[in-house]
């Protein structure tokens, strides 16, 4: 079985990201589950596009996890610059979803990147509207 059509990733509240063309190539009619693949029909080896400047990020360490598997209650994803500054205890958030920036760096005059990540200073994080 193969359907094509497009597929959309929230990139940001109100914004996506399409991607296409999208094949619907299984489907798993007890689990209710499709299986997708990314790219043109005749290219090699359909696979998702790959997201260079996104990581996944741990909130808490994963030494802390139970039984050393990852969970996603416990990812969030981040740009490249802020996963580093997040593991480096530059940025961080509270228990009410708003993020801190350390004080090191808000005294600090450095450039744009700098600046954008010191804007994020009391900013509320958006949270899924799905659990």
């Amino acid at each position: 079985m193969r359907s094509n059509g497009i597929h959309t990733l929230g990139v940001a509240p109100g914004r996506y990201q399409a991607f296409l063309p999208v094949f619907i190539t299984g489907w798993d009619a007890n689990a209710l589950k499709a299986e997708i693949a990314f790219g043109l029909p005749e290219a090699q080896g359909l696979a998702p596009p790959e997201s260079r400047l996104l990581d996944a990020a741990d909130i808490v360490a994963d030494s802390h996890e139970m039984m050393a598997h990852a969970m996603v209650t416990n990812g969030i994803p981040l740009s490249k610059i802020h996963h580093a500054a997040f593991d480096a205890h530059l940025i961080g958030n509270d228990p009410d979803y708003r993020l801190h920036v350390s004080p090191q760096l808000l005294d600090q005059n450095d450039g744009p990147m700098l600046e954008g990540l010191k804007k994020l200073q009391g900013v509320s994080v958006h949270l899924p509207r799905r659990a």
